[in-house]
């Protein structure tokens, strides 16, 4: 069976719509920054595998890129502002792929994402492009999505 991405709703205002506690997953990622629902742009995906949720992302298809990585002004963009594989679900593909249904979701936008420190491999490896901010800290790295 394929990966399914199914967009998730916030219901209530500083409350954001995962399901918390749940096994294998970060609960403060997926708890912290929660806003009003009426200012929330950022959208919500988890993605199931056999009737089974395997990863969740947060994106912000409202964000902007800043001239720190593309020396070129700030662009506007979608953000990848999290994305998460189930622990026990790790290296098996589920976020390359998750990653592929995300920018299906969002195809005339530039994408990227600023990845937690430790994450930049992940990155590197599903073929994303590489902005060094520019004061140099390779750490400090964005993300895009290469060309189609």
């Amino acid at each position: 069976m394929s990966l399914r991405a199914i967009p998730l709703y916030q219901e209530l205002d500083y409350v954001k719509p995962f399901r918390e506690n749940a096994v294998g997953f970060n609960s403060h990622w997926w708890s912290q920054r929660p806003k009003r629902i009426a200012d929330e742009t950022h959208e919500f995906v988890t993605f199931e595998l056999d009737s089974e949720e395997v990863a969740r992302a947060e994106v912000d298809p409202c964000a902007t890129l800043s001239d720190d990585y593309t020396g070129q002004g700030h662009q506007p963009a979608g953000e990848i502002v999290r994305i998460e594989v189930r622990a026990d679900r790790h290296c098996g593909g589920i976020g390359k792929d998750a990653i592929s249904l995300i920018a299906r979701r969002y195809p005339s936008i530039l994408l990227f994402a600023l990845p937690v420190r430790g994450a930049e491999g992940f990155w590197d490896l599903i073929g994303w492009i590489r902005l060094v901010h520019q004061d140099g800290d390779a750490a400090a790295s964005a993300f895009v999505r290469p060309p189609r």
